[in-house]
């Protein structure tokens, strides 16, 4: 029987929705982002995602150690509108 791959829900920090998924890409637990997230953006302050729901700015940090997409949200969100 094959293993049914589990997606993983990530809240947003600012109205604690969803704010996107991701699903394994591999055996050690490597993530993508799923179909219908929200895509990964970046300005001059860097990268970020606007949440679906309460349309806020959601800074995300480069994070070499996290495989897949290679970001993680930040510990300092300021909740502020795009």
């Amino acid at each position: 029987m094959a293993q049914r791959q589990s997606v993983n829900v990530v809240p947003c920090p600012c109205c604690k929705g969803e704010l996107y998924r991701t699903t394994p890409i591999d055996t050690r637990g490597v993530g993508a982002l799923a179909m219908g997230s929200p895509h990964i953006q970046s300005d001059e302050r860097g990268p970020f995602m606007i949440c679906p729901r309460c349309y806020k700015r959601v800074v995300l940090i480069s994070d070499r150690t996290t495989a897949g997409a290679g970001f993680k949200l930040s510990d300092d969100q300021p909740c502020i509108s795009p």
